[in-house]
């Protein structure tokens, strides 16, 4: 006999509408934006979780990932750049997710992404909240250092980045994920380090 959840799974249309929400701010807090009405193709697998790839909207930190960042919103040969980036930031949210009665067993957080040199001691990192933005999980970080292209998933299908999350935590409404690009070393290296970003995909696992 079907569960609601996964009745609830099937009835999903394959096609994700998310807003793409575009901030330039001095900070990492609220403000006000400039919204557009975008589709994209949710990447949606099937697992022992129903879990599933999708996209989102962004929020930036400075001037972040400050050219064609709504290249990070697909797989494909565009990618984002976030130039002269140390310690810039990035929340994305607007994933879509939609759980009714399920419950969240696992996040994952998917970055392709890579740099322009490997000097110095370079990484990305990634937070979730689960109130908008107001309170963070502890970082998981990606240390791999390339300058050519690389995938790496933080986080797994029975990782729930350290707390119990409810099915209204990942609505649009308060769930957010903030990468950080990180270098440290000499000053000069770093202050210059430009951050390149392809794609950045959340799948939740869930069960009923």
């Amino acid at each position: 006999m079907m569960t609601v959840c996964e009745a609830e799974a099937l009835q999903r249309a394959y096609r994700v509408v998310v807003r793409v929400l575009l901030f330039e701010l001095s900070d990492d807090s609220e403000g006000g934006d400039m919204a557009a009405d975008v589709t994209v193709s949710g990447q949606r697998g099937s697992d022992a979780h129903c879990g599933y790839w999708l996209h989102r909207g962004l929020r930036r930190h400075g001037d972040g990932f400050e050219s064609s960042p709504t290249n990070a919103f697909a797989d494909d040969a565009a990618f984002a750049s976030n130039i002269d980036g140390r310690d810039d930031r990035h929340r994305y949210y607007n994933y879509a997710v939609s759980l009714g009665s399920c419950n969240v067993v696992g996040i994952e957080a998917r970055l392709d992404w890579w740099m322009d040199s490997a000097s110095q001691t370079n990484s990305m990192s990634v937070e979730l909240s689960w109130d908008g933005g107001t309170s963070w999980t502890a970082a998981k970080t990606d240390a791999t250092e390339t300058t050519v292209e690389h995938t790496v998933v933080l986080g797994g299908a029975a990782d729930n980045w350290g707390r119990a999350w409810t099915a209204a935590e990942v609505s649009d409404t308060n769930f957010r994920l903030r990468i950080t690009s990180n270098c440290s070393g000499a000053t000069n290296p770093c202050n210059a380090r430009d951050y390149f970003l392809d794609w950045v995909a959340v799948k939740v696992h869930y069960a009923p």
